[in-house]
């Protein structure tokens, strides 16, 4: 009996000295690999192949600690996003790592997707990926409207029933605005370019009517008319072609 209890616990000390060695170890002692080499944490973006699907827009926030938060919009079935939160987990080698139903290869600034968890495939067969984006990135994020010159937006709107949220989320896959100008919602198309250029066209809203609201036709004159940006990830504002300043704040993910 005492030999028996013995070899069980022998085993249990193997098998989870095994699994630490799967997950936290590199291939060798002293050899660099992505995990040790790269600065790898940060948000990535890109497109991913669906099966029944026209594709997958994927959105992941990498932290240094493992922890991430993947959003995916699934193209051609709902507009709907999904949102998963949890840790990711490094495979043996420090150079693949999987993040939920995914796992990748990591790179400088890119994570190569991997057709699956153990593949070995070449590099030249690996052509889906996720694309590492500066922090004051200001696509696929939610804008909330709080300031159009020395006029404050959040005063107008609060506490009334009459007034959605203005807001834009600029669309990095297909280059297409989205949002709502307080009363309808409204679309349009923009360019992103050199030193911070931004232009918004084509323009187009819902036509419900909203007695008594002034922001949205002053909302929707005002970004024809747009011609740059700035931001610190946080706070974006837009300049039209009089130097009138939009200003907005982003929201959490829950509300893309």
């Amino acid at each position: 009996m005492k030999f028996t209890t013995t070899l069980l616990a022998f085993i249990f000390i193997i098998a989870c000295t095994s699994q630490n060695l799967l997950n936290d170890q590199p291939a060798a002692s002293g050899q660099d690999n992505s995990r040790t080499s790269i600065d790898w944490s940060g948000e990535y973006k890109g497109i991913l192949p669906c099966t029944n699907c026209e594709g997958v827009f994927a959105r992941l926030k990498l932290n240094s600690d493992n922890s991430y938060r993947l959003i995916l919009r699934y193209f051609g079935k709902t507009d709907s996003l999904f949102t998963a939160d949890g840790i990711a987990e490094w495979m043996r080698d420090g150079n693949r790592i999987t993040i939920g139903n995914f796992s990748f290869r990591v790179g400088e600034g890119r994570l190569t997707l991997l057709p699956s968890e153990l593949s070995e495939a070449p590099a030249s067969e690996l052509t889906h990926a996720l694309v590492k984006v500066s922090p004051d990135d200001i696509t696929d994020k939610y804008w909330r409207l709080v300031r159009i010159g020395s006029i404050d937006i959040k005063t107008l709107t609060m506490g009334s029933e009459r007034f959605s949220e203005p807001h834009i989320i600029l669309h990095s896959y297909d280059k297409r605005l989205i949002g709502s100008n307080s009363c309808n919602r409204i679309s349009g198309r923009f360019e992103i370019g050199e030193g911070n250029s931004l232009k918004i066209k084509q323009i187009a809203s819902t036509m419900m009517e909203c007695q008594g609201n002034m922001i949205q036709n002053l909302f929707n004159s005002s970004l024809k008319n747009i011609v740059r940006y700035e931001t610190d990830g946080k706070i974006l504002t837009l300049y039209n072609n009089i130097m009138e300043e939009l200003k907005f704040e982003q929201v959490s993910d829950e509300k893309l």
